[in-house]
């Protein structure tokens, strides 16, 4: 990876901790945009999207240095798209690229026309006072974006326990026991 690619993975992962520490309250674009972009400042970058035919792009740049620069894209069919649902595709480019999971927040992104997946209230996953680890976070956003149920059960089975370092596994662990409370 280019010394640029590495300082500004290094910047993003800065702006993702500090937004895991953080309560969302909503996950509208008119919220999560300015809080985003409060967390970026202090690590000296901006960002801006950028739409093609069939392909949205999150674009972070450092503000002192411009060939610092990552682009994160994602695909969605082609057809016309309402605005809506150009919202929506910001949200969810915001969402996954800052690591934000909040099953409340991300149910407001749905329209009636477009209801999401229900989860059996028996396999519901109650709010924890510990923030989720890197880890367990990413295997939430698979589930959900598989519509998947995010469960215990199956965040367990996603989670490749046997192939973390053992503080991970120890911080993935006690953030799963502490689900059960």
């Amino acid at each position: 990876m280019s010394k640029s690619k590495t300082i500004m993975a290094g910047k993003l992962c800065n702006v993702q901790q500090r937004l895991m520490a953080k309560e969302i309250e909503s996950s509208k674009v008119e919220y999560l945009v300015p809080l985003i972009f409060k967390e970026c400042v202090q690590e000296n970058m901006t960002f801006w999207f950028s739409f093609l035919e069939d392909c949205a792009i999150l674009n972070l740049r450092d503000i002192a240095h411009e060939n610092y620069e990552l682009n994160i894209r994602y695909h969605y069919t082609s057809a016309p798209i309402s605005a809506e649902k150009i919202d929506a595709i910001k949200i969810e480019l915001l969402m996954n690229v800052f690591l934000i999971t909040k099953e409340a927040s991300v149910m407001d992104i749905y329209k009636e026309d477009d209801p999401a997946p229900e989860t059996p209230k028996e396999q519901a996953i109650p709010e924890s006072k510990l923030v989720p680890p890197t880890s367990v976070r990413t295997v939430i956003n698979l589930l959900e974006k598989n519509n998947i149920p995010v469960t215990k059960k199956n965040i367990e089975a996603e989670l490749h326990l046997d192939k973390m370092s053992s503080e991970k596994r120890r911080r993935c662990i006690a953030y799963l026991r502490s689900m059960e409370e």
